[in-house]
């Protein structure tokens, strides 16, 4: 009986990273964690943007603070549009605004992400 790390073919073992169904099995898990990486990436934005929508931030705040505040609204933006354009600001008092659509996009990205993780695993892409 082979390995769980070995396949038998023809008689001849082979180290399943050697064989065609390692290399499946590699290639799916492999973009799974794609879709996992990228998810964690534009959660750590997004989280950071919130935050950002927090600190009174002028021109004379530290330059780099400056820059990742808007290297994150740039890449969180054209996420957070569509849901913005669906969910208004809830307005509170004192003139100020809660933005839910961070939550919501959050939300639906992580239903979409498991959405892609199942396609991916039970179709072998």
């Amino acid at each position: 009986m082979p390995k769980s790390t070995e396949v038998c073919r023809r008689g001849k073992r082979q180290p399943l990273w050697k064989s065609k169904e390692g290399i499946k099995i590699f290639e799916t898990v492999f973009l799974a964690e794609i879709v996992n990486v990228l998810y964690r990436i534009f959660y750590w934005l997004l989280l950071a943007r919130i935050i950002f929508s927090f600190l009174p931030l002028g021109r004379d705040a530290n330059p780099t603070l400056l820059t990742v505040r808007r290297f994150a609204y740039r890449l969180t933006e054209p996420v957070l549009a569509p849901f913005r354009s669906i969910i208004k600001p809830v307005h509170m008092g004192g003139g100020g605004y809660l933005d839910l659509s961070p939550i919501v996009a959050l939300l639906v990205l992580g239903w979409v992400r498991r959405l892609l993780i199942t396609f991916i695993f039970r179709f072998g892409l």
